[in-house]
């Protein structure tokens, strides 16, 4: 969007939210954060802005770089505001643990949130809408396996029927760029191949770097296979790399204790072993939710054991996110219009038909339809006004008596108030 003087009137990766796609969000958020309710987690509000030099303890390199920044004037410190959740959370547990909450429990969390990045490249947003979970305190695989569950029956209670979920372990990655070479640069490099799943690029530059064949081998047979678990566990099975192999068996075990705890979920999950883009914090498991219709995931997150030690006592922890726009973008059509209805029209064309007018509108409301009133010259002009509105009924405020009649786009006409 640009000015009269063609001047943009937002910043880059900026954007507004008219009413349907407002409405549409704020239905969304509550339906997951019910889910999330449903299964013990309890809504907890981080603060809109930190300091520095706390913040970036739990955030990746590339998330620095993007945080916005500001002098607190009183204080003269670095704030900034929040660039990602999970630190938070991470920190009013540590912040806590042994006084407002007890050492060795369990704490289940959940949360909305809206976030703001510099974007430093074409495409970048700066803001991120998120609904999530934190289960704080619990490293069993079962607990790994709760939150893909509970990920799963949010995203369907919401309407999203139609989703993978991608499951991979950090260790395995971590293990092969362990392996490529202490150098940054090398690194970098390795994890843009696997990231790719070019298993051959990512296999010279391993063995350039002075890496082992071993190694590089591993590297190209674990990106050459993606989908369903049994089939890839069989392949990256061979791996004979010792780190690789112990993560590998991490892995097998959670998609087991999937299969026993969770079989609802079982058919949508696919085996992603080398998933390295993301957050650098995930300790163990990872998962990524993809669906028809978004560019990115629709939702993602994974087990970070180290993050809440970063901030006091150690403590392990697994979540995820719920991207808000993204979901929006692959949500069915027909989701997306029953969370918006139109609701009726009420029009009247004379000031002292106004108060019939209003009681009508009042009792729909009361009944649970969506009502409000609006002048209109006749009831052509009233059809016609509720088109324009997305109206899906009129209701005519005649001088003598109230009629009902149909929108022109209803797809059912002649339905009555």
């Amino acid at each position: 969007m640009v000015d009269p003087g063609g001047r943009p009137v937002l910043p880059r990766g900026a954007w507004d939210l008219m009413p349907e796609a407002a409405l549409l969000r704020a239905r969304l958020r509550r339906g997951l954060l019910d889910v999330f309710e449903r299964y013990g987690y309890r809504r907890v509000e981080p603060a809109r802005i930190e300091y520095r030099e706390v913040a970036e303890r739990g955030l990746p390199e590339a998330l620095r770089e993007r945080t916005v920044r500001f002098i607190e004037p009183e204080s003269g410190e670095v704030a900034v505001l929040p660039a990602d959740v999970t630190p938070q959370v991470a920190r009013m547990v540590a912040a806590r643990l042994g006084g407002e909450l007890p050492e060795g429990g369990v704490f289940r969390f959940a949360y909305a949130a809206d976030l703001v990045r510099r974007p430093l490249r074409p495409g970048d947003r700066a803001e991120l809408h998120q609904v999530g979970l934190e289960l704080v305190g619990d490293d069993d695989p079962a607990a790994d396996v709760e939150v893909i569950e509970v990920c799963a029956a949010a995203l369907s209670a919401v309407g999203l029927d139609h989703f993978v979920v991608d499951l991979s372990h950090s260790g395995i990655a971590r293990a092969l760029l362990d392996a490529a070479s202490p150098d940054p640069s090398v690194r970098a490099r390795v994890a843009d191949r696997l990231a790719r799943k070019d298993g051959a690029g990512a296999a010279g530059i391993l063995r350039a770097a002075g890496a082992s064949d071993e190694v590089a081998d591993a590297a190209r047979t674990l990106c050459g296979h993606y989908g369903p678990p049994a089939a890839v566990l069989a392949q990256v099975g061979r791996v004979r790399l010792p780190p690789v192999q112990s993560a590998v068996a991490a892995l097998a075990r959670i998609w087991q204790a999937i299969g026993r705890l969770a079989p609802a979920v079982a058919a949508r999950i696919h085996l992603d072993p080398l998933e390295v883009r993301g957050f650098d914090y995930y300790t163990g498991m990872r998962f990524r939710v993809w669906a028809e219709g978004a560019r990115g995931p629709v939702a993602g997150g994974g087990r970070y054991d180290d993050l809440v030690g970063r901030y006091g006592p150690p403590s392990p922890a697994v979540g995820f996110a719920v991207d808000l726009a993204a979901l929006d973008a692959a949500l069915p059509a027909a989701v997306r219009a029953a969370a918006c209805p139109g609701g009726v029209l009420v029009a009247v064309a004379r000031a002292e038909d106004r108060p019939a007018a209003v009681e009508r509108a009042r009792a729909l409301r009361a009944a649970g339809e969506v009502a409000f009133v609006a002048p209109a010259a006749d009831e052509a002009a009233a059809r016609a006004l509720a088109d324009r509105l997305g109206a899906e009924r009129v209701v005519w405020c005649a001088p003598t008596d109230m009629t009902t009649t149909a929108n022109p786009s209803d797809p059912a006409p002649g339905a009555g108030a």
